[in-house]
């Protein structure tokens, strides 16, 4: 059963290169939407990854700091508020690109341990 149902997520501003760290929760998909986040630096604010709620899955579309490219995944529902941790990749260069943890700084330190 699934008990939690925020998350933090880390990714590379596709622009400045700067690591954001964002929280989303459940409630951020109930008007079926998507969900923008944004670089943190203010002199930036890049949009970097999108996320809408499609079926029982959501669709992640990530602005690529690694090789500059879009990259689209299909993550069950499961996956995204079931596990602790995951990473996504980059195909081309099979660097991890989107952090995504039910603990902030686990986030962190998986990011810096990369």
């Amino acid at each position: 059963m699934i008990s939690n149902y925020s998350r933090w997520m880390l990714y590379l501003c596709p622009d400045c290169s700067k690591p954001t760290v964002k929280k989303i929760t459940a409630f951020d998909f109930s008007n079926n939407s998507v969900k923008q986040m944004l670089c943190s630096d203010d002199l930036c604010l890049t949009p970097a990854v999108f996320l809408k709620s499609v079926k029982d899955k959501y669709r992640i579309k990530i602005q690529c700091a690694i090789c500059n490219e879009e990259h689209i995944f299909n993550i069950s529902k499961n996956t995204i508020w079931g596990k602790d941790f995951f990473m996504l990749k980059c195909p081309q260069s099979g660097v991890s690109i989107l952090f995504v943890s039910d603990d902030e700084e686990r986030a962190k330190l998986e990011f810096e341990a990369q």
